[in-house]
């Protein structure tokens, strides 16, 4: 892993990586002085792993990564992609209980908590924008959870797809044609069904004429008709 000191002012990434209320503001050097540096992180290789030591956060600035736990058998608790802080789940236990890893090469900061808690007390109006910004991430990831844990396959794929390609959006790429970080058994792993369930699920919508998918491509359609499926109106 390769680590450098960053300068989030002049950083390609800010406008999409920061609240937005930071960005342009007199606060983002605040915010800068806890980012203690930027890593490269390869593809297969852990930002940290499951029983370390908790001391930072970590903002993706590029790439994406999966959440592993790893028991009897490994689970995949969710994907990362840029813009997410990751570590947040750690604070209270004090060490991190799964691995994350790249799913391709990615860019993170990494934040000194107890310098971003000090500016918090100094600075209110940081910790509100921070606060914002945790509050839509974990309100994405729980609308996400709800239906993987209650809804029927096609809306579990329907879901995913959708939500994959919200992460797209938001970062203004192309988000009705991309092509997967993640395979399809990792893909599986994470909504709990079986990657032959999986794989006709994704035929079933491809017939349809909802999205095409060639390997790890989709393309998206029909996304009026992509979304009524995730929210239980058609099958």
């Amino acid at each position: 892993m390769e680590s450098r000191k960053t300068d989030c002012s002049s950083c390609a990434h800010v406008q999409s990586c920061l609240p937005r209320s930071l960005v342009g503001s007199d606060l983002l050097s605040v915010f800068e002085d806890v980012v203690e540096s930027s890593q490269i992180i390869e593809r297969g290789q852990p930002l940290f792993e499951m029983g370390d030591t908790f001391s930072q956060l970590h903002i993706i600035k590029s790439g994406t990564f999966k959440a592993v736990s790893v028991g009897t058998t490994s689970v995949i608790m969710g994907f990362h992609f840029p813009t997410n802080v990751v570590g947040i789940d750690s604070i209270s236990t004090g060490y991190h209980t799964h691995s994350l890893i790249a799913l391709e090469r990615a860019v993170v900061c990494n934040l000194n908590y107890l310098k971003l808690l000090e500016q918090f007390r100094r600075f209110p109006q940081v910790e509100v924008s921070f606060i914002n910004a945790m509050s839509a991430q974990f309100d994405e990831s729980m609308s996400l959870f709800m239906v993987i844990r209650c809804g029927t396959v096609l809306q579990r794929v329907a879901t995913f797809l959708l939500y994959v390609t919200e992460q797209y959006g938001r970062l203004n790429l192309a988000s009705t044609d991309i092509v997967l970080p993640m395979g399809r058994t990792d893909i599986s792993n994470f909504i709990g069904v079986s990657a032959e369930s999986l794989s006709r699920n994704l035929t079933h919508l491809s017939g349809a004429g909802i999205l095409r998918v060639f390997n790890r491509r989709i393309t998206l359609i029909d996304r009026e008709a992509l979304a009524g499926i995730a929210l239980g109106y058609s099958s």
